[in-house]
């Protein structure tokens, strides 16, 4: 009783923790359909016109980290949102069935292994607003190894703000399904305000990584960070 008593105050906190992002977001006004939103592990920035989000922050700490490594409670249970059902500005609400026979992989903004710490915070990592195509070759490759890289900075610093999303650099976007938008490459955002830590990346859906500044994302994207 007192171990389950323990988890539940866990879990509560780390809930709690989501809203107290030290980096502030603002969406761009690219795009139509925006819907803001939270599934508590994690914010959500969803665009109705594109059938994915323009970003998902959140924040990961050590515990989280390190008890996620422990776990193994992928679910893949691949499911819309349930957010967004019924809203006559999301045109397009993602499917699993969006991806099929498409090339790409549904890859994570907010990785699986970020929050495996129990079965159903694993589970809404596999909302399909939580979802991008994302070639296999760049999923399984750098974005992974960013991925990797979020763990080490939370275990070092004790939480480390997390923000991911999608690059258009094309004007004539291509898609998959019934309309899901493929980004031209991706970014990450590692942010700690106590110890002035601060690494952004960008990665091509060809797999080719870079290091570039907060003000490069934000030129690229159109999206609003604040410090």
């Amino acid at each position: 009783m007192y171990r389950k008593l323990l988890f539940f105050v866990f879990i509560i906190l780390n809930i709690i923790q989501v809203f107290s992002l030290d980096i502030k977001i603002t969406h761009s006004n690219k795009y139509s359909g925006y819907d803001e939103h939270s599934h508590g592990i994690y914010d959500v920035c969803y665009v109705g016109s594109l059938g994915i989000s323009e970003y998902v922050a959140y924040t990961l700490t050590k515990v989280e980290a390190v008890e996620s490594e422990r776990n193994k409670n992928r679910t893949n249970n691949f499911r819309s949102c349930p957010l967004l059902q019924n809203k006559s500005y999301i045109t397009i609400n993602s499917t699993k069935s969006d991806y099929k026979n498409s090339g790409y992989d549904k890859g994570h903004l907010c990785p699986n292994n970020d929050r495996d710490f129990d079965v159903q915070s694993a589970s809404l990592t596999f909302l399909m607003c939580n979802m991008t195509p994302q070639t296999h070759l760049m999923n399984a490759g750098n974005w992974k190894n960013l991925e990797d890289y979020g763990h080490e900075l939370a275990k070092k610093y004790g939480k480390i703000d997390i923000v991911s999303g999608p690059i258009f650099t094309n004007e004539n976007i291509k898609t998959i399904g019934k309309g899901v938008a493929v980004p031209d490459s991706f970014y990450k955002i590692f942010y700690n305000k106590e110890n002035n830590f601060l690494e952004c990346y960008t990665v091509t859906q060809s797999n080719v990584q870079q290091s570039v500044t907060l003000g490069k994302i934000k030129k690229l994207t159109g999206i609003k960070f604040t410090l």
